[in-house]
């Protein structure tokens, strides 16, 4: 009796021993891995460096601005802002040059005059129309500029028609390759407003647009184009959106000296 009992001991310690293996082995496989140690072939992941256009280099060609010395129209050339303008663009890519020295070059007429009441007068975008040493003068279009400059420098190959461009894109193709552009604007970047009419010789009739003026595009950045401007002598600068509107008003008039 005393044997049968012992044996029952026995037997039940027995399964209480095989119970709590399987009752381990249940919890061993389902208690998660732990974190596998880090080493050359598998880093530690960090948190991903977040990069802004504040941390982006910028380029260089986000804010350029050309050297090129300034000149002033006044008091010599109170209506000379065209030749000015060329004069400093030309002294940039290397050309000695002085204003009296173009002059010559410079396509004129005063051909101004009355018949049976109706007022008529030069193109400008043929001729310098009056003197630029003279204030009851009003000035010039590109293709005149362009002529001038092709005579003094005797290559028509140096001066770019760059007509209808838009300045952003004057600015990439010339500014960027350190090329200043002469351009057509207004006095200050002010409004254009209709100055003196008069018919052209093919007919035509004109309106001058007060202000016309013309400065040398020497530079840009994110908000603003600079100039040098023949008025102040000095390099100025406007808000993009205003060059840009008086530009477009002015015809999108450029010219280019390569050197």
């Amino acid at each position: 009796m005393k044997l049968l009992h012992l044996l029952c001991v026995v037997v039940a310690i027995v399964m209480a021993f095989l119970l709590g293996l399987l009752v381990g082995q249940q919890l061993v496989v389902a208690h998660p891995a732990p974190p596998a140690a880090a080493t050359e072939s598998a880093p530690l992941l960090s948190s991903p460096t977040v990069t802004t256009a504040a941390t982006l280099p910028s380029s260089p060609t986000d804010n350029v601005r050309l050297s090129v010395e300034p000149l002033c129209q006044h008091p010599a050339y109170p209506t000379g802002c065209e030749v000015v303008a060329a004069t400093m663009a030309l002294r940039y890519v290397g050309v000695a040059a002085e204003v009296e020295e173009l002059l010559p070059h410079l396509p004129t007429s005063r051909n101004w005059y009355w018949y049976n009441g109706v007022f008529y007068g030069p193109d400008p975008a043929v001729h310098f129309c009056g003197d630029p040493r003279s204030k009851q003068s009003y000035g010039c279009f590109a293709p005149v500029v362009r002529a001038m400059l092709t005579a003094f420098l005797g290559d028509d190959c140096r001066v770019v028609d760059a007509d209808g461009q838009t300045l952003p894109r004057l600015c990439r193709r010339y500014i960027d390759s350190d090329l200043p552009v002469l351009v057509w604007g207004t006095l200050g970047m002010a409004p254009v407003t209709a100055g003196r009419s008069w018919i052209l010789p093919d007919g035509r009739r004109f309106v001058w647009p007060a202000g016309e003026h013309c400065l040398l595009l020497v530079g840009y950045d994110e908000e603003r184009y600079y100039f040098n401007d023949p008025d102040t002598g000095r390099q100025v600068a406007y808000p993009k959106e205003q060059a840009e509107q008086r530009y477009e008003e002015l015809g999108r008039q450029a010219v280019v000296i390569l050197p």
